[in-house]
Formats: C-alpha cells, sequence, structure tokens
C-alpha cells in the first residue's frame, strides 16, 4: 500500500509519469491490487495513453468483480448454515415443549 499512497500523492501533483512508477511497483508486489490498477489507469489516462488506461481500469475492474462473487459465495453459504442453525435451535425448543408436556 505505501507505493500506492506515494503514488497517489505524486498524481495529485500531476507528475503522472512518476506515479506511474509507483502504481506499477504497488502492481508488482501485490498483482491484485484493484486500487492500484485502477490509479494507475487514471495516470495512464492523464498521460493520454488511453489503451492502457482502458486495460488497467479493466483489470481493475476483473480484480475486484471477483473478489465481490468470491465474497458474495461466502455470504450464501454463511447464511446457508446460519438457517441450519436457526432450524437445529427451533428443533431443540420444540423437544423441550415436548418433554415439558410429558412431565
Amino acid at each position: 500500500m505505501p507505493d500506492t499512497r506515494r503514488g497517489n500523492a505524486l498524481y495529485q501533483l500531476s507528475r503522472y509519469d512518476e506515479a506511474l512508477a509507483f502504481f506499477d511497483k504497488a502492481i508488482e508486489i501485490k498483482p491484485d491490487d484493484h486500487y492500484a490498477w485502477y490509479h494507475r489507469g487514471n495516470a495512464l489516462y492523464q498521460l493520454s495513453r488511453y489503451d492502457e488506461a482502458l486495460a488497467s481500469y479493466d483489470k481493475a475492474i476483473e480484480i475486484k468483480a471477483s473478489s465481490l462473487l468470491f465474497r458474495l459465495e461466502s455470504y450464501k453459504t454463511n447464511c446457508e448454515k446460519m438457517e441450519e442453525v436457526i432450524e437445529a435451535m427451533r428443533a431443540r425448543d420444540r423437544a423441550k415443549q415436548r418433554d415439558a408436556r410429558i412431565l
């Protein structure tokens, strides 16, 4: 993340070539950093390197989408487990009520 922050600081100073170098370094360290890819696209756009900027934006979207898909799948699995827990608790409560009526 430090390289992305440095890149952003340089970007704010309109030093786009230097910012790009830091975003590239951030991506080298962590290729799945969608923020770095996005900011890389911004720097490339400012440098009028539109095709490369578009490719960077596409990569950021690809990474973010797969991350969101993973989170949604995990959420779905957790919800299904929670439903199983709730059903088990209801079954326990019904059993307790039956036992209380028998006594």
